[in-house]
């Protein structure tokens, strides 16, 4: 309870008033949103195009917003409130972490720092200021990991196989009800399972089928999964940027600090992580190696995006790692040095720790939906506008919600002729223009200037245009 404390403390202290541009979070707060005013769950009026649905699902798994529902029914659209859920599912999945590396044989002075490394880390310092998923599968994966690891290290797989399996399975559920990342759990389990496959028969056909029964159910009942499968395209070049993207991903952690600390730190973490991640899979495997190449894996081939954020999942694991490879080399090189080599590596997390919280960014977010403009915007747009009117942006999912009109993805398309190809076939009848960002800038602001002669302007502010198609 001292880390999840410590750690929620510091994220109330810290949190700060408005939201950034996004897009993500107004999905989960329009399912939110429909779950307590009694809609369907996907009903929403973003419209995916055959272009912007490789980027953007139509829906979102609906374990988040399961948890926004009733401080958004209590509080409505209220940040403050809303991003003390994600912070409270951040502290809270702390001691999952804390446990799991106890249960790896790490002592509790370098078992709370790998934790709170992650949770005070500059990476988890910035997504708690958005409503996004993180926090919730940080949660639910971190408690699966450590009870299913637990299960195997007491014998429950086979002493209760049933009582375990279900607990093991809920919580896969839950996990991959908050991101379908959480399929990674239950990839890692079949790999665990495949090395002990003439033990715990009834162990493995309970949590296998009470997986798939339960995520068969919500695809009937709630949300589909499958959706996400578009988002994955061959691309040998995009996987080699990921590499290199990811490789670095790891500096976040230490984000608040300066240069001369984070690269060097960065660059001591991944090479003891690597090497113990590596050693402990070819030795000893657990499910939480299997895990990790999963995470890892599937981050490296995922082309739609790129952010430190998708890796959020494994860092935990990450530094448990580079606490326990720092013992093994320790042991392995120079056994009297061992302490202190623990008393070195847990000094540098404080001090990361230290400098992320000491820099973390205060006040008001300067950009996003909290701006006066953008609420003008949507006021006009919500008085001007009717359901059977179809807009067009750069951030269409943000529109959606907050007009409750139907949006879309203007084309991608740089060429005029095709550009107005694409728009017919949306049907769009606007255009909303976001000054601020760079795509509107590059792309269409430019359309907008060779093509003033069709285009009709209804309204203007500081940071927003807006245009009437023909």
């Amino acid at each position: 309870m001292v880390i999840t404390t410590l750690a929620l403390g510091v994220y109330v202290v810290t949190l700060r008033p408005g939201h950034d541009w996004g897009g993500d979070f107004s999905v989960y707060l329009g399912h939110a949103r429909n779950l307590v005013e009694g809609r369907p769950y996907s009903e929403t009026p973003f419209r995916p195009t055959a272009e912007s649905i490789l980027d953007h699902p139509p829906a979102y798994p609906p374990v988040f917003p399961f948890l926004l529902a009733p401080v958004y029914a209590t509080f409505g659209l209220n940040y403050t409130a809303l991003k003390l859920v994600v912070a409270v599912c951040f502290a809270l999945s702390l001691p999952f972490y804390y446990a799991l590396a106890r249960l790896r044989g790490g002592e509790m002075p370098e078992s709370a720092i790998a934790a709170l490394g992650f949770g005070l880390s500059a990476l988890v310092l910035t997504l708690k200021e958005s409503v996004i998923s993180e926090g919730a599968y940080s949660l639910f994966a971190g408690a699966a990991l450590y009870v299913a690891t637990l299960a195997y290290c007491r014998g429950w797989h086979l002493t209760r196989p049933v009582s375990a399996g279900l607990a093991v399975a809920a919580l896969f559920l839950l996990a991959y009800g908050s991101r379908v990342a959480g399929l990674a759990l239950t990839v890692a389990f079949v790999f665990q399972e495949i090395l002990n496959w003439r033990r715990g028969m009834l162990f493995k056909i309970v949590v296998a089928g009470t997986f798939l029964a339960g995520v068969s159910l919500v695809a009937v009942t709630v949300y589909d999964f499958r959706s996400y499968g578009q988002e994955f395209r061959l691309d040998w070049e995009g996987y080699w940027t990921n590499l290199v993207y990811y490789v670095r991903s790891p500096a976040t952690l230490w984000g608040g600090a300066w240069r001369w600390f984070r690269y060097p730190v960065t660059l001591a973490a991944l090479l003891l992580a690597g090497t113990e991640l590596v050693r402990r899979t070819v030795f000893r495997p657990t499910i939480a190696e299997w895990y990790s190449w999963v995470t890892v894996g599937t981050v490296l081939l995922y082309t739609s995006g790129r952010s430190p954020r998708y890796m959020a999942g494994f860092f935990p694991l990450f530094l448990i790692y580079a606490m326990e490879g720092a013992r093994w080399w320790a042991k392995k090189l120079v056994p009297s040095w061992e302490r202190a080599v623990r008393g070195l590596v847990i000094a540098t997390l404080a001090v990361g720790i230290a400098f992320n919280v000491g820099r973390a960014p205060r006040g008001p977010i300067p950009e996003g939906v909290a701006q006066p403009t953008f609420a003008a915007l949507c006021e006009f747009l919500a008085r001007h506008t009717t359901a059977a009117d179809v807009l067009a942006s750069s951030n269409p999912r943000v529109i959606a919600f907050y007009t409750e009109r139907p949006s879309v993805r203007y084309p991608y398309a740089r060429d005029d002729r095709r550009f107005w190809q694409g728009l017919r076939e949306t049907r769009a009848t606007h255009l909303v223009v976001f000054r601020h960002v760079e795509e509107d800038r590059e792309q269409l602001l430019p359309f907008i200037a060779r093509n003033r002669d069709r285009l009709r302007l209804l309204y203007e502010n500081p940071d927003h245009l807006v245009y009437a198609l023909p």
